[in-house]
Order: structure tokens, then C-alpha cells, then sequence
């Protein structure tokens, strides 16, 4: 049988109403809480569940830790300090004094990345052990868009190698995020050469920059080839172009660097498809005698 309130189709529990309708049945036809002003069912006492668990805690004791206030639970003590006793054994705060304070701080996230870089760069234990006195050494940042970084990438992290860079350039207006995008390279290009040249080495030939200019210094700045100082000119600068860096294209490891050439002999080797067998031919060709014209 089912359930005789209309659209129920749960089977009856009791007086024709399935188990959830009952119980309704019984709050509305049961006595109501004596609170005045307060149409919930009886729970205890004549009064509703709410109503009734805050005469409990009216009647029950303070908790007995001086300045406390909230009621007692278990031996006198509140819940809190019950469940610090019976953990610690001391009712003594357990909470460092700046608890909460550190995330909330600007500097935490930048504060927890640098951290995470030690395995990538090295970090003084003054900035990984104590986060205040990170917040102390760096100061205040001179706008939301400026970043830290370290002066020199090769030492550790810490209060004598930092800066706060400003940020890359201005917004760049554009149409769409493609344009945008060949525009802000563009400009990153010109204003960071030296950043861009250490990841375009990094990136093509697995070549730090430190180890370009220990090669640079070992061929004296000039080209393997042909021994002489690069002659080409960058035309917006005015200033001659690095010596390119010469890998080996024949090997499956194309990090494999061989020297530093100047653009022309580069230029040059790159167009005899590196082969040693056309150098030879071209070679012969020139040490040979030239016809007499008729």
C-alpha cells in the first residue's frame, strides 16, 4: 500500500503515511517549543533543539582556564583547551606568535618560490629559514608590476644580490593576442639582448652564457676559421654581431658545439652543406692555374 498523501508513492509506515510523512504529521499535531515567539516542535524540556541547547549552555560552568569565557566540556576545560591538554599535556598555546600572518603577507608566495629554486639556484639560509627577515632585506616593492631578481644569476640568492626590476616595457597595443604577442617579443628582444641571448643559447645549442664567453676568451675573440674579429654590423645598434655558435648537424646531439665563426665563414660552411669532400673540390679548384684568355 502506498503512502495516502497524493503523488507519494512510498509504501505506508504507519496511520497510511509512508515514514517521512509520519514524521512531519507528528511535528505539526506535536506540542510546540515555549519559547515565545517560536513555532518549532518540541525537542526537550518543552523546548526546540535549538532553544534547548542554549539553556545548556547557559547552565553549564565556564571553563575554568582564567579568561576563557566559553563553556565547559570535559574536566572543567572548554573543548579547545580539553583537546589542547589531552594532546600536549599543557594548556600553553601551541600556535607561533605569527601564525596566520605569513600567508596573508604579500611576499609569501614569492618568499615560498624562491625556496623551491634552491635546487635550481642557490639560496642564503637567512632567506630560507626566516621569512620575516626576507620581508626586512628585500624592503618595499616600488610597484605591483615590479619583479625580484637576483644582480648576478650565478650567486645565491640574498639580501646583497637582489634587485627589483622593473617591469619589461610599457603595455603594447595591438589588435589581436597574435600581434600583440610578435609585437612584445619584438620589444624584448631590443631591450633585453642579453637575457634573450642566454636563453636562445640555452635553448638551441645547450650552451650557458658563461661557457659562450669561456669559448670567446679561449679563440681570443676572434673567429676559429678564419682568425679574424667579426666585421658584420647590427644596422639598429651599430655594433658588430656575436660570433655565431658552430654545431655539428651530422651527429644526433645538435648541442654538440664546435667553435665560434664569424659570419662570413659560417655563412660559407653552412652553403658547402658542410662537406668536407666539396671544401676539397673547391679548394683544388682554386689552386688551380687560370686559363689564358683567348
Amino acid at each position: 500500500m502506498d503512502c495516502s498523501i497524493r503523488r507519494c508513492m512510498r509504501p505506508v509506515f504507519k496511520s497510511g503515511l509512508c515514514a517521512s510523512h509520519y514524521q512531519e504529521d507528528l511535528k505539526k499535531r506535536g506540542p510546540k517549543c515555549n519559547v515565545a515567539g517560536c513555532s518549532s516542535p518540541v525537542h526537550a524540556l518543552g523546548m526546540c533543539n535549538r532553544h534547548y541547547r542554549q539553556q545548556l549552555a547557559v547552565q553549564k560552568e565556564e571553563c575554568k582556564v582564567v579568561g576563557c569565557g566559553r563553556p565547559a566540556q570535559a574536566l572543567g576545560f572548554c573543548n579547545s583547551h580539553y583537546r589542547r591538554q589531552l594532546r600536549h599535556g599543557h594548556l600553553d598555546p601551541t600556535r607561533a606568535s605569527d601564525w596566520g600572518g605569513k600567508t596573508a603577507h604579500p611576499f609569501y608566495e614569492k618568499w615560498q618560490w624562491i625556496r623551491r629554486q634552491r635546487g635550481q639556484r642557490p639560496v642564503c639560509d637567512r632567506w630560507v629559514k626566516g621569512f620575516w627577515d626576507f620581508v626586512a632585506d628585500v624592503g618595499e616593492r616600488p610597484s605591483p608590476r615590479h619583479h625580484l631578481w637576483p644582480l648576478d644569476e650565478s650567486q645565491a640568492y640574498g639580501p646583497d644580490n637582489f634587485e627589483w626590476r622593473p617591469p619589461v616595457g610599457s603595455p603594447i597595443e595591438a589588435a589581436s593576442h597574435a600581434e600583440y604577442m610578435r609585437k612584445w617579443q619584438r620589444h624584448y628582444r631590443d631591450t633585453q639582448p642579453e637575457r634573450y641571448q642566454k636563453y636562445e643559447f640555452k635553448r638551441r645549442y645547450g650552451l650557458d652564457f658563461e661557457a659562450y664567453q669561456r669559448l670567446l676568451g679561449a679563440q681570443k675573440g676572434k673567429c676559429a676559421v678564419c682568425g679574424r674579429e667579426e666585421t658584420r654590423v647590427n644596422r639598429r645598434s651599430g655594433e658588430p654581431h656575436r660570433l655565431a655558435v658552430d654545431h655539428c648537424h651530422d651527429t644526433t646531439d645538435h648541442t654538440y658545439v664546435r667553435g665560434l665563426l664569424c659570419s662570413g665563414c659560417n655563412t660559407g660552411l653552412g652553403m658547402f652543406g658542410e662537406s668536407v669532400e666539396r671544401l676539397q673540390q673547391a679548394i683544388r679548384y682554386l689552386k688551380k692555374r687560370p686559363p689564358r684568355l683567348l
